[in-house]
């Protein structure tokens, strides 16, 4: 059966702002929060606080991007997502992860870029025709 889109959602994030967030808040409570546990133990593992700061920002980014592709039909939370690299790939092109049980066979097509004080994100839902939530 043919795959159709189901959603389409876009973020784009100002690092300044997660810089007063993680100011706030600290990083390890703002990482807590947002952060899945796989990504949680690869984001401790970053030793540069401008990476640090860059891999939250790109999580946010993205996971907003989903939550918006999926919205209202399904309700995505921060930790039911992870933005990691597929260790099955050879590819370094990072995929993205929802619980399962929330998607209903949804597959996300993930676009991340950044540059100087911006991230940016876009997700793509697709599902089956007969897997759609929305059918």
């Amino acid at each position: 059966m043919a795959a159709m889109i189901i959603g389409i959602g876009t973020d784009i994030l100002f690092l300044p702002r997660i810089v007063s967030l993680v100011k706030r808040r600290s990083a390890e409570r703002f990482a807590t929060r947002i952060l899945s546990e796989e990504e949680h133990d690869q984001w401790r593992s970053l030793r540069n606080s401008a990476e640090r700061l860059r891999y939250l920002a790109v999580r946010w980014a993205v996971k907003e991007a989903a939550y918006k592709a999926l919205q209202p039909e399904v309700e995505l939370k921060w930790k039911n997502m992870s933005f990691m690299k597929c260790s099955a790939s050879t590819s370094r092109k990072p995929v993205l992860r929802v619980a399962q049980e929330l998607t209903l066979g949804v597959k996300f097509h993930a676009s991340v870029s950044h540059d100087g004080d911006h991230a940016i994100a876009m997700v793509v839902a697709e599902a089956k025709a007969h897997d759609s939530p929305t059918a």
